[in-house]
């Protein structure tokens, strides 16, 4: 080869190579808590391969690892958002386009990536912004019995229900049957679909979860990282490849242990006693609740230990998860942060699917309560934090360490 054409293409391929580096930088996290930094060589479902900053290649197996953060930039809702996806498996998809034909929905993310998948590993599908009002109403909704699929129809800032069946999904209508008729509904009419579960679906083992910068959270049984981008097999059947600069991090200790920090609710309604359900949203947002630091600032405290995770809440406030599949048991270390003891008085009730697991009254003057309850086959935990005695006076309710486990 001439030496010119030679230099010619190594300078052409050097600035390739640069910003391909730059955008796989990460911080790995293992299980017994030590963060590496560097650069990615190689991540697959065996774990991930990494040029260290001190220029060392280093190799952490899965089973070793808790997470990794990438440097792209925090998940902030897409302007061309048009609809949220909750599938079978706890995954939750924020989605550019959502259409039906024979059974197969086609999905395509707000950075051009597409997927198709069968309708039956789909739990639900929103077309209405998500809002603290429309949570509520939403929540209320998926929470009844239902014997079909659910056609939702928003009017006047409510929502309300038909019971039928699902078919086509068009840009433009959505085909119900109902009573052995037909009937083509115009999708500005529709807030949303809930597809009909007759039986629980079996789904192979999730290795991590993956979590995109539009908010998506994908639960994976396989992925591979190759020329910028990941490759992902979701449990659900879900098959998406995805730019690099989309992914934000990839927690793996789902696998044993998943904390609720990390996941993000399905809904979360906070009411201030001051204003109730009609105070402002600067005010509920200031009440909400706080993941991995205490209501004011700093880590969760109880009882003088200190706690890296977990999340505080203050009364009233809701929280509705979506669980993964095969987690047998929710923990946590539950009481008032030592930071307002011995003031604080709330009422903490558990629900499974709607049906109380637990309903305990917690104060500052008492030690933190250990709680394990049974969630195999439970869906949706709710978690509602209710005011007590003293109204909500110092109620600063830390869940230390709130996790699932199998």
């Amino acid at each position: 080869m001439n030496i010119t054409v030679f230099i010619t293409l190594v300078a052409l391929a050097a600035p390739i190579e640069a910003p391909l580096a730059a955008a796989q930088r990460v911080t790995v996290e293992t299980a017994d808590g030590a963060t590496t930094r560097g650069t990615i060589v190689s991540l697959d479902a065996a774990g991930v391969v990494l040029r260290t900053d001190n220029d060392k290649k280093q190799t952490f197996k899965r089973a070793q690892l808790r997470r990794i953060t990438t440097t792209n930039e925090k998940a902030s809702p897409p302007e061309n958002a048009a609809a949220w996806i909750d599938l079978v498996d706890g995954s939750r998809l924020v989605a550019s386009a959502y259409t039906v034909a024979a059974g197969k929905a086609t999905i395509t993310l707000p950075s051009g990536e597409s997927t198709q998948l069968s309708t039956r590993n789909i739990d639900s599908v929103r077309f209405t912004a998500p809002s603290e009002e429309f949570n509520k109403q939403w929540q209320e909704l998926i929470e009844d019995q239902s014997e079909g699929d659910l056609l939702v129809i928003g009017k006047n800032g409510s929502i309300d229900r038909l019971e039928g069946v699902l078919h086509d999904v068009t840009t433009e209508r959505v085909h119900f049957v109902l009573e052995d008729r037909t009937f083509k509904v115009r999708r500005t009419k529709v807030a949303g679909l809930v597809y009909h579960r007759s039986a629980a679906i079996k789904l192979p083992e999730t290795i991590c979860r993956v979590s995109l910068a539009d908010g998506s959270q994908l639960a994976a049984q396989s992925i591979a990282l190759n020329q910028g981008k990941l490759s992902i097999d979701g449990t659900s059947g879900l098959k998406l490849i995805v730019p690099w600069s989309q992914i934000r991090r990839i927690d793996f200790a789902e696998s044993n242990v998943v904390y609720l920090s990390d996941l993000d609710p399905q809904s979360s309604q906070s009411t201030p006693f001051i204003g109730g359900a009609k105070s402002s949203v600067a005010l509920t947002n200031a009440t909400g609740p706080r993941k991995d630091a205490a209501i004011e600032g700093g880590p969760l405290r109880l009882g003088g230990k200190t706690y890296s995770k977990g999340l505080a809440i203050r009364s009233r406030t809701q929280l509705v998860y979506r669980l993964p599949s095969g987690f047998r048991r929710f923990k946590t270390t539950a009481g008032i942060d030592d930071a307002v003891r011995p003031g604080g008085n709330v009422e903490l009730t558990l629900l499974a699917d709607g049906k109380q697991l637990l309903r305990t009254t917690i104060t500052g003057e008492d030690d933190p309560q250990v709680i394990s309850v049974d969630v195999r086959g439970v869906v949706r935990l709710t978690i509602l934090v209710d005011f007590g005695k003293d109204q909500d006076v110092a109620d600063h309710l830390d869940l230390a360490e709130a996790r699932l486990t199998k």
